[in-house]
Formats: C-alpha cells, structure tokens, sequence
C-alpha cells in the first residue's frame, strides 16, 4: 500500500534583508521604532502673553436677556427624615406595610389551597402526611424573620438552625417553616390574576 503524499505546493520564502532592500540604519527617511519603556519628556508650555483687547468681553455691553417665570414654583424646604429614631424592626416594618403582608398572606393561603387539591392523589396515602394550616400575619413575620436569621448566621444545611443548639425552634418549628416555604408567595394567580 503507498502513502499519498499531500500534493501541495511549498511558497517559495522571500527574503526580506535582501542586499538593496530598505533598512533603518541605511536609509534616513525611515525612522527608528523607540522602545516603549523610553521615556519622553512632556511638552512645555509656551508663554502668549495677555489676550489681546479685543477679545476681551466687557460684560456691560452684553444684552439683557429676556425676562422669563417658569410656570411652576418651586420652593426649597428643608426635610425632615421620615425614619429618624426608629428601631431595625420598626424600619423594616415600614418597607413592609400591613397591606403587604396581609397580600402575602392571602396569596399564600390560595396557593397552597390550589396547589394541595391539584397534587392530592387519592389512592397514595402519604401523598400529604402533613396536614396545612392557614398561615396568619404572625406565621410569615416569623417567616421572614427566620429566613434573615438563616441569611446572616451560616449553617451547612438550613435543618441545623432547629437542631438542639439551635436558636429558631422556639418562634417557629421546622415542620411549619418548610411547609410555609413550600408554598410561600407573593402572587397568586387565582387571588391577583395579571
């Protein structure tokens, strides 16, 4: 069996520093390349001297403009802040308001409703062993609070906050926090279609 050798063509090479060609070092007209490390002094300044008179602006000579009163008027008082004094929890109870978490308590009510008659499946027994109770504001206050306390006190697994060294057992178990994590939500389709 032969090899097949590739039937393609070599280029020929070119020779760049033939004798006649053009170089740095015999031909003034090209320039040498400076090192980029080379430092090159900055360029000075040139002293011109005063502005001639005539392009000075004599401000008395320029015309008035035209008088003119925004049809709005704004006056600039100073403000007080709306937040001074407050404790971290009474802050944050501002940003979320009495309106918002009773939505959020609805909307979670609904879906967990929804999303139980949808799954429940007849013929398996334990499809839900946990039965749900309707969470109320104090559940998703304690809620929130333990998702901030899990947030900021890092655990390997969010389970070791209820275990015996542990400090959420006693504002809410943990039976109850994953229930509520299950169906947490903000939006539910059937309380607040689009």
């Amino acid at each position: 069996m032969e090899l097949r050798r590739s039937q393609r063509q070599p280029k020929p090479r070119t020779i760049w520093e033939e004798r006649g060609a053009p170089s740095a070092s015999r031909d003034p007209k090209i320039t040498k390349r400076t090192d980029r490390t080379e430092q090159q002094t900055a360029l000075k300044p040139i002293a011109i001297g005063p502005l001639p008179k005539t392009l000075e602006i004599d401000v008395n000579q320029l015309p008035d403009l035209p008088a003119y009163k925004p049809p709005l008027e704004l006056r600039f008082e100073r403000s007080k802040p709306l937040l001074e004094g407050l404790l971290e929890l009474n802050t944050f109870q501002k940003l979320l308001t009495p309106a918002i978490i009773n939505r959020i308590v609805e909307s979670t009510n609904s879906y967990a409703k929804n999303a139980r008659e949808t799954d429940l499946d007849e013929n398996d027994p334990e499809s839900f062993s946990r039965p749900w109770k309707p969470v109320n504001i104090v559940n998703i206050w304690r809620y929130i609070s333990c998702l901030l306390y899990i947030g900021y006190h890092r655990l390997s697994k969010h389970k070791e906050h209820w275990s015996e060294s542990g400090y959420l057992g006693a504002f809410l178990s943990l039976v109850r926090f994953e229930q509520i994590h299950r169906y947490f939500t903000l939006r539910d389709r059937t309380t607040a279609p689009r």
